[in-house]
């Protein structure tokens, strides 16, 4: 059985502040497969690694990343609110984490785009990962289907990932998604999904390995939790703890 790959959820999301490249470098030491990100659209158009909209759970400032500029982010301390050892850590720039990964894992870049929220991100995007010549250790995931069929449309040679938040339904019943597994045809282009956890079982998992998708779970922080999924046969586990992941199940 082909083991089960170790994403490393905004980095080592537990193990240094999340999407700083602190946590990027503790990912690539611990030995990752993958390291996911997020990335958002700053006031200048500056790609920025951030999942949150706002700096409220770094600072507690309720400003909207997209309306200030880099150079205003820069003056933030994305380190110290997780401790003092992290003291002065900035919000990283993807060009940044593409030379930091380069040659040395796999970046799974998650989109943040619901409802064209950061428009034009998709193809900024895209732009600096082809300038950095990283095509091929990239892969683009968003729960957001206008900007996975915009990627689409832009025929990038980089792998597409679909995110899931709710159920996928099992036959014969939805079990509380607007997806019905037929509905998987419109996401023809997509090589594997990302579901939360608690939706997944060995049933869930045989079905979209029937459909010919891979299956990777989020976000899975118990070793209890990563041994039952392992079993279960999906093909990756994201989580805050890769050290934790790596000791549970190499």
């Amino acid at each position: 059985m082909a083991k089960t790959l170790i994403i490393g959820h905004r980095g080592a999301g537990g193990e240094a502040p999340e999407n700083t490249l602190a946590a990027i470098k503790t990912g690539i030491a611990i030995g990752v497969d993958r390291i996911e990100i997020d990335v958002r659209l700053t006031a200048d158009k500056k790609v920025v690694v951030a999942h949150d909209r706002t700096l409220r759970r770094i600072n507690g400032d309720a400003t909207r990343i997209k309306n200030m500029t880099y150079a205003e982010l820069l003056k933030v301390d994305f380190g110290a609110h997780y401790s003092s050892n992290f003291h002065g850590e900035h919000l990283p720039l993807l060009e940044e984490v593409l030379e930091l990964t380069k040659n040395k894992t796999i970046l799974l870049i998650e989109i943040k785009n619901r409802r064209e929220y950061h428009q034009g991100i998709e193809g900024r995007t895209w732009e600096i990962v082809k300038s950095h010549q990283a095509e091929n250790n990239c892969i683009f995931q968003s729960f957001d289907d206008n900007s996975l069929f915009t990627l689409r449309d832009m025929q990038i040679s980089s792998p597409i990932h679909k995110l899931f938040s709710t159920f996928v339904p099992i036959k014969p019943y939805f079990a509380g998604s607007n997806l019905h597994y037929k509905k998987f045809k419109r996401y023809d282009f997509v090589e594997e999904v990302g579901l939360k956890q608690g939706y997944v079982n060995r049933k869930v998992v045989n079905k979209i390995h029937q459909m010919g998708k891979k299956v990777n779970v989020w976000t899975v922080n118990k070793p209890n939790k990563m041994i039952r999924l392992s079993n279960a046969g999906v093909d990756g586990i994201i989580t805050d703890f890769p050290s934790l992941a790596i000791k549970t199940l190499r």
